[in-house]
């Protein structure tokens, strides 16, 4: 997951770093912290999902999307490489 992540993968280089700031978490801590605001921000590009949320949702995925310093679809893109790492190494969450 590393090697592809740090040569470019397929899904943009968002995507990428978020995959990689969860490894990161890993290889630090041993562990990582799960993020749920990442997961609300994870489909913003969808219009769907993004008409489904509460005011609060959506004001909390822009907020995420402002702390990671970026726009909200590349944030999008990050939450997205972030969420499949958590999913894929649920085995290191601190909430295990």
């Amino acid at each position: 997951m590393k090697s592809i992540a740090t040569g470019g993968g397929e899904h943009g280089p968002h995507f990428d770093r978020g995959v990689l700031a969860v490894l990161m978490q890993i290889e630090a801590n041993r562990m990582f912290t799960p993020n749920p605001s990442l997961r609300l921000l994870r489909n913003f590009n969808r219009q769907v999902v993004v008409d489904a949320m509460t005011d609060d949702e959506r004001n909390e995925a822009i907020a995420e999307a402002k702390k990671l310093g970026m726009n909200v679809l590349d944030a999008s893109e990050y939450s997205s490489g972030a969420c499949y790492a958590e999913d894929n190494l649920s085995m290191w969450s601190s909430e295990n």
